[in-house]
């Protein structure tokens, strides 16, 4: 988010509208990696993302949301485009 347009709100209706637009099409859960102070809010947590297996998996900028109880029980693997790889 552009800093003029932080704090306006607009953030938040974008997370709430994808994890609205996720559930519409069955989708079981939802992960991101983002600001640790911010996802949490909208029910993301690290433990959530427990048993997801991915390159960013264990930082405190990676959580889930589980949008179906139990989703994640079961260990995940998450790959990621070449554009987040680090170079």
């Amino acid at each position: 988010m552009r800093p003029d347009l932080q704090k306006s709100g607009i953030g938040s209706k974008l997370v709430k509208a994808s994890i609205d637009t996720a559930r519409e099409f069955g989708t079981h859960a939802v992960i991101v990696l983002g600001h640790p102070a911010y996802y949490p809010k909208f029910g993301f947590t690290p433990e959530a993302a427990a048993k997801v297996k991915a390159p960013y998996s264990g930082s405190p900028a990676f959580m889930a949301l589980e949008i179906e109880d139990g989703a994640l029980a079961e260990p995940v693997l998450v790959a990621y485009p070449d554009a987040f790889n680090p170079t």
